[in-house]
């Protein structure tokens, strides 16, 4: 089932551009680096996009698929929690699993993405998830 969201309009793309900018700050100082380099000098908000996905209840959830095992291609993704949940992720220590993310309404979830991964020397690692079916609007 695709997501439905609301517009990009809807969201104010200077408050977005903002918080990117502070998290790649925030990045930078705990690998070390000048503040400014991975936002600026990396060009790591180069590529910022916004995209806003919200899906409906599912009636019949054990019957429907989130989506599928997957790391983020990006730098990093920033996901606007509600408390639906249905957010996993792989804990590979002390043994592979899927651990429920906790859903806190109004949390934001940050996950590393590939690229960050590459471009920190796999300092910061980028986590495979999945999102599963609840029976909550999302």
């Amino acid at each position: 089932m695709a997501p439905e969201g609301p517009s990009p309009e809807a969201i104010p793309p200077p408050t977005v551009r903002r918080l990117g900018e502070r998290l790649f700050e925030l990045l930078s100082e705990a690998l070390g680096l000048p503040v400014a380099y991975l936002g600026r000098d990396a060009g790591c908000m180069d590529g910022l996009s916004v995209a806003a996905n919200n899906y409906p209840p599912y009636p019949e959830p054990e019957a429907t698929m989130g989506t599928t095992r997957h790391s983020e291609p990006s730098f990093l993704t920033v996901l606007l929690q509600d408390t639906s949940g249905g957010l996993q992720a792989v804990l590979e220590r002390p043994r592979w699993r899927w651990v429920d993310v906790p859903p806190v309404a109004g949390a934001l979830v940050v996950n590393v993405g590939d690229l960050l991964q590459l471009v920190s020397n796999d300092r910061l690692q980028s986590v495979e998830h999945r999102v599963v079916a609840t029976g909550g609007a999302r």
